[in-house]
């Protein structure tokens, strides 16, 4: 496969899920709006934050009819440990062994030179800072870099962002506003 782009259709899979074992993508996504963010692993502080932010703020793309996905090279006792009965608005999809990451070209976290990204990554080590987070578990690639997909109800890419380093991420108003404008 290559790297998703826009006006591709996007591959369909089976996955892992932390609570409920395996399951198919396309019949998750139920014929919906779809976004799917590909992050390192749950110990990750960057993803921590990320996955924070997407909790508080998920319901922004639910009201608009989204089914969102997390992608995580995280096993499944660390999200059961991490989050114990609870379960979040979202799935949370599974990738150990990175297969999703390969098929997707997904590579790793680059120099960078922007100045707004930059900038991101110093606020991002700040709010690190003010939080206390702490590394947890190493799981998957420490150099990964994220990816988001947006798609239409049929599975077609609307928009593609890869990445260049951990914090590279669309917010979740600039998905918001990515879904309505289809």
């Amino acid at each position: 496969m290559a790297k998703m782009e826009v006006g591709m259709k996007f591959i369909d899979f089976d996955f892992l899920t932390p609570w409920s074992g395996v399951k198919r993508f396309s019949e998750l996504a139920e014929g919906s709006k779809t976004v799917v963010k590909f992050l390192r692993y749950y110990g990750c502080r960057n993803c921590q934050i990320d996955i924070m932010e997407t909790e508080e703020e998920c319901w922004k793309l639910i009201n608009e009819g989204v089914k969102l996905f997390i992608v995580l090279q995280s096993a499944p006792e660390t999200l059961q440990e991490a989050y114990g009965d609870d379960r979040p608005p979202f799935v949370y999809i599974l990738d150990p062994e990175m297969k999703l990451y390969k098929e997707l070209e997904i590579g790793d976290k680059q120099e960078v030179t922007d100045e707004k990204l930059l900038a991101k990554g110093a606020a991002r080590k700040q709010k690190m800072a003010d939080l206390n987070l702490v590394h947890g578990k190493y799981e998957g690639n420490e150099q990964q870099a994220p990816a988001t997909f947006v798609l239409d109800k049929d599975m077609t890419v609307k928009y593609a962002k890869y990445g260049l380093v951990s914090y590279d991420t669309p917010e979740t108003d600039e998905l918001v506003e990515i879904v309505k404008s289809f």
